[in-house]
């Protein structure tokens, strides 16, 4: 609740982005939330480690050395956004 979700990592971004409300520049590198997020990084992310992508702050809540597992999406609102460009946060 609350704009937050609880995604596992496997799930197609294309049900991600309808979910979300986002677009995913897809160039066909990847298909799921993992692979999207790893393209991000550039690396596996470890639990705790986050990105701001469009209006959406996506967390990694369960990952090994080996794959995302588990992340947690919260849509941001414009208080988040603002509070985030304040603080010098570069958005995508």
């Amino acid at each position: 609740g609350g704009g937050k979700y609880r995604l596992q990592a496997t799930v197609h971004i294309d049900d991600a982005a309808e979910e979300l409300d986002i677009d995913f520049e897809d160039d066909g590198e990847f298909d799921t939330m993992a692979g999207f997020l790893t393209s991000q990084f550039g690396y596996i992310p470890k639990p705790g480690e986050r990105l701001q992508y469009q209006n959406v702050d996506f967390v990694i809540t369960d990952a090994d050395e080996r794959r995302i597992v588990e992340i947690e999406a919260q849509k941001a609102t414009e208080q988040v956004l603002t509070e985030l460009l304040e603080n010098g946060a570069s958005l995508n």
